[in-house]
């Protein structure tokens, strides 16, 4: 009797994805596991096969290309590794690369920054946000500016060859900064402060390296659903619609700019709240109600779909949710963009 031949297994929806890697939490982890950087050259190594095999249109977002200290340095000990594997390089594995210099500070963690208010100095620091007191106060902006203009500089002296697009390092809520709802500084104060880091940003890192294409990678912090909610769906359209103009506007250098949202399902657990789920769902309704927004200068849609396991949310993180999760996104017609991070990736294939 002859046997059925076994049925084939299914396509791993997170095989072919964008990716991001945040060069400077992979730099910190090197120094005390043993087995980072080997597991980042094997990652490596399939990614330039896979495109040796026909999967050229991979694009690579590298965050925070510092090495994770209070005296922030270029990261050698991870980029060297990553670097011929760079558009330009002479094994590459990607077809753009968008290059972040350094992460926006928190209290805990001042990158260097040393233009910190007394807020952020004291015991409670529970009023200080680097989306609302952080992007709204000049000399934290204009410290890490100085910064990333280093950072830029020298990554483009240490890898000459390599055809650099950038990345905006300061994030954000996109939800909460398209309302009038910020605590305790008014909402469109914000949403001024992130245009002129914008321009600020753009025209320091023109001058490294005259690109303009940029991406940007905000979060989603709430469901579509709770803006509608909370009577301040109008409100979001209208300043969706400002906000980007006046970026376009103020930022010459950028002359062409991808917003790729966070889905921030990986940690889902710490994100609900009151009535309204996080879900797969709720963010392919996200990704459909953005690309309404979309211009020729504006990309507007594509999820960042977090690859890691949380362990604070092992049913929303575990392997096989993740994967679950962007099939669903791909059955939505719901463009992907880089998604973090490259390490987590690994360990899905």
């Amino acid at each position: 009797m002859t046997a059925e031949p076994a049925a084939a297994e299914p396509a791993n929806s997170t095989a072919d994805l964008s990716l991001m890697l945040q060069v400077s939490t992979t730099d910190i982890r090197s120094h005390y596991d043993a087995t980072v950087l080997p597991e980042l050259d094997h990652s490596l190594a399939r990614l330039r096969a896979d495109y040796l095999a026909g999967n050229p249109n991979r694009d690579l977002v590298l965050t925070d290309v510092d090495d994770g200290t209070s005296t922030p340095q270029l990261s050698r000990r991870v980029l060297d590794h990553v670097a011929p594997f760079l558009p330009g390089g002479p094994t590459p594995a990607f077809r753009s690369v968008y290059v972040g210099t350094i992460g926006e500070p928190s209290c805990g963690n001042r990158r260097g920054i040393t233009a910190m208010k007394a807020e952020c100095s004291s015991a409670n620091t529970s009023g200080w946000n680097p989306y609302v007191q952080g992007i709204t106060d000049s000399a934290v902006t204009a410290a890490h500016i100085a910064l990333s203009a280093q950072l830029a500089t020298v990554f483009r002296w240490a890898y000459p060859s390599v055809t650099i697009n950038w990345y905006i390092s300061w994030e954000g809520f996109l939800p909460t900064l398209m309302r009038n709802d910020q605590a305790g500084i008014a909402s469109a104060v914000v949403r001024a402060a992130y245009v002129a880091y914008f321009a600020a940003l753009s025209r320091v890192l023109n001058t490294v390296q005259p690109s303009g294409a940029y991406l940007w990678s905000p979060a989603l912090d709430q469901p579509l659903a709770q803006v509608q909610a909370d009577g301040q769906y109008g409100t979001y359209q209208a300043n969706m619609v400002s906000f980007f103009q006046t970026v376009r506007s103020s930022a010459p250098a950028i002359t062409s700019l991808r917003l790729v949202v966070q889905d921030g399902l990986s940690r889902s657990c710490l994100l609900l709240g009151g009535s309204y789920n996080q879900t797969a769902s709720s963010r392919i309704i996200w990704s459909q109600n953005l690309r309404a927004f979309a211009t020729s200068w504006l990309s507007v849609g594509e999820l960042n779909a977090e690859l890691f396991t949380d362990p604070a949310c092992p049913a929303d993180g575990a392997s096989c949710a993740v994967i679950a999760r962007v099939a669903q996104y791909q059955n939505a017609n719901v463009p992907i963009g880089p998604s973090f991070d490259l390490l987590s990736w690994e360990s899905l294939q």
